[in-house]
């Protein structure tokens, strides 16, 4: 199943219910260029993923993440994933991504979480800590 976003408002937050499979192939482009142009065009403070119909999960679907959190940072926007699943959860901490995309177990506190401010989204990204490299 190809992933979906389905866009919905929650006063100054914009919410994305996000369904199917986000992994690698030509629907992870589409998806992540249809979700930052709604992004855009919402002028929204704060975003949330809502993972809660998402099914499957692979590293272009962290990385599709990324460039969603990118988007919305650079626009002031502070973006938070809500309900994920237990294999997401184990993925952002394994790459340690929880660090800069939070995740809350409910929808009603990611979009507390993204009412947060527009600045510390700003400085988050900006100050966002690269994960330590093992050595070699």
């Amino acid at each position: 199943m190809q992933v979906e976003a389905a866009g919905r408002r929650r006063g100054d937050v914009h919410i994305f219910d996000i369904t199917g499979a986000l992994t690698l192939g030509p629907h992870l482009h589409s998806f992540v260029a249809q979700t930052c142009s709604e992004l855009a065009m919402s002028g929204s403070r704060g975003a949330v993923l809502n993972l809660g119909g998402l099914t499957d999960i692979d590293s272009a679907g962290l990385g599709g993440f990324l460039s969603l959190y990118a988007e919305a940072s650079r626009r002031g926007c502070r973006l938070v994933l809500a309900c994920a699943g237990p294999r997401v959860r184990e993925l952002l901490k394994l790459t340690h991504l929880e660090r800069v995309l939070p995740c809350h177990d409910t929808e009603e506190a990611a979009v507390a979480a993204a009412r947060g401010g527009t600045e510390s989204a700003r400085q988050q990204f900006a100050q966002a800590e690269v994960p330590d490299q093992p050595q070699q």
